[in-house]
């Protein structure tokens, strides 16, 4: 479990670098250095779990209003 919080963090990180960097989280220059297709490959994994999360919590307000019965 916790190697995908790391994980999960580390593609938080590159997804949305502008919050990290205000806040002193990164390193501008790690950053920089990090390998472009793991970047890529992470967030777009990161896109993919909010779009998961966003349809569950979707599913779950359709079938709360009854819309499927």
């Amino acid at each position: 479990m916790g190697k995908f919080l790391l994980v999960g963090a580390i593609s938080g990180i590159v997804t949305f670098p502008g919050i990290y960097l205000k806040h002193g989280g990164v390193n501008t220059e790690d950053l920089r250095n990090f390998p472009p297709s793991l970047k890529q490959k992470l967030a777009t994994l990161q896109w993919i779990v909010w779009g998961l999360f966003t349809m569950l919590a979707i599913l779950i307000a359709i079938a709360e209003s009854g819309l499927l019965y």
